[in-house]
């Protein structure tokens, strides 16, 4: 529920065109995004840094203790996708090893100008503090309980004077140094003896008898995306497994035969939230990029701070049996071939994820503009199979709807290529996802 001293963005989709653009959820994040192809870099360079902003202004949502997927579309080349995940520990519990670091280490490796340069912006921002966010002040406000449990001394997130306020500055010393510490360290982050120590002392304090815990223990892999079709002839692209593109997938071809709301209702025993942060870009080469960097949870992933380093642990469903499995993620990323171009795109949306991602993928396969798209009024189906719709602009309320609202949590990001010299950010307006472009 959102608090109800915080607004819902009712702006409609942003758009930005250029020779390269870019999109991230915050507004720091896209400055810092432009200012690396600005000195030179590509949309490796672009995303890591945008990513690594928006885990300083959106914590509740992504950092370097959660998950990375990854889809790129690079000109002669077929798509690929990179998952980095936390591996499941010896016994059932909702923490995940930290993956963030390896991924985003994985994907700077891409780029031209480094870690050290692509993590100044981040940390820049920690130390000056960034403005608390009225989705932190929202997600801070629904985690509270959870928060409070185990933090009861409270945290960087939760001061023990009170909450913080939309607007406040919000300094975050030990991200800042943590921070700085990925751009030495890169993916050996958590490999570091003080912070692995520190990782897997605060694990074994929320889950006693859990055994000892290797923070290192992630699961990092480029693989081929993977390829179907929407609309009955146009050609797209998913993450694949154990990512949730395989299954948006299948819904998407199901749509084609079917109504689009029965193919989004087929999906209910998967029905599954994220806590997730979309960073994308397209750069002067034609190379386009979409990371969603996941928490596990909206609610500030596991709920564990790790103290010191400001450190939101993530948490998965886990769904491989015995350890060292997999979980599965929530998240999805995919890409749309269209005479527009190609466009690749996530979004981490509300209580229907997966939903919400067959419905972006049906619509922009059908030939719906980027901007269109990102704005157009969606549905989601709720775990008692109740279909929860937003206003569609005539305010015709559809016969297939059981409850109307002005709007659902959301966060749609596209990014699209294939036109050199005319890449085009978008962002969907309702929390909102900011966009940029250099001309």
């Amino acid at each position: 529920m959102w608090h109800p001293d915080v607004p819902l963005d009712q702006s409609p989709a942003s758009r930005s065109e250029g020779e390269a653009a870019v999109a991230a959820g915050t507004g720091e994040g896209v400055d810092a995004a432009l200012e690396a192809l600005r000195a030179g870099g590509n949309a490796f360079d672009a995303v890591v840094a945008a990513a690594l902003v928006d885990m300083v202004g959106l914590p509740a949502k992504c950092g370097l203790a959660g998950d990375v997927a990854a889809l790129v579309v690079e000109a002669g080349r077929e798509p690929a996708s990179l998952v980095a995940l936390g591996r499941a520990p010896a016994t059932p519990s909702g923490l995940a090893n930290p993956a963030a670091a390896s991924g985003l280490a994985v994907l700077a490796d891409r780029g031209r100008l480094g870690l050290d340069a692509l993590c100044a912006p981040a940390v820049a921002l920690a130390r000056r503090g960034a403005a608390w966010h009225p989705i932190m002040a929202t997600l801070t406000h629904d985690a509270r309980d959870r928060l409070r449990a185990n933090q009861p001394g409270g945290s960087a997130y939760t001061p023990a004077d009170g909450p913080h306020r939309v607007g406040d500055r919000v300094v975050l010393a030990g991200m800042a140094e943590l921070i700085e510490r990925f751009a030495a360290a890169g993916a050996g982050l958590f490999a570091e003896p003080d912070l692995a120590a520190a990782v897997s002392a605060r694990m074994a304090e929320v889950e006693p008898g859990g055994g000892e815990r290797d923070p290192t223990d992630v699961h990092v892999e480029w693989a081929p995306a993977l390829r179907g079709t929407a609309a009955g002839t146009t050609t797209t692209w998913f993450s694949p497994a154990p990512t949730a593109g395989p299954t948006v997938a299948a819904a998407v071809e199901r749509a084609a035969g079917s109504s689009l709301v029965d193919a989004v209702r087929d999906l209910r025993p998967v029905r599954t939230t994220t806590g997730t942060s979309v960073v994308g870009a397209v750069d002067g080469d034609d190379t386009a990029v979409v990371v969603a960097i996941s928490n596990g949870s909206p609610m500030y992933g596991s709920g564990v701070v790790v103290p010191g380093l400001d450190l939101v642990l993530s948490d998965r469903t886990r769904s491989a049996a015995g350890p060292g499995g997999l979980p599965s993620m929530g998240v999805a990323v995919w890409a749309v071939e269209s005479e527009r171009g190609v466009h690749v795109g996530s979004t981490p949306a509300g209580i229907d994820v997966i939903g919400w991602h067959t419905q972006l993928v049906a619509h922009l396969a059908r030939g719906g503009a980027p901007e269109e798209v990102a704005a157009r009024p969606m549905f989601e189906v709720r775990p008692d199979g109740s279909i929860k719709a937003e206003v569609p602009p005539d305010g015709r309320v559809p016969a297939w709807a059981d409850q109307v609202v002005g709007r659902l949590r959301a966060g749609v990001t596209i990014v699209t290529g294939g036109r050199p010299g005319a890449a085009v950010a978008v962002g969907d307006g309702r929390l909102p996802v900011r966009t940029g472009a250099i001309s």
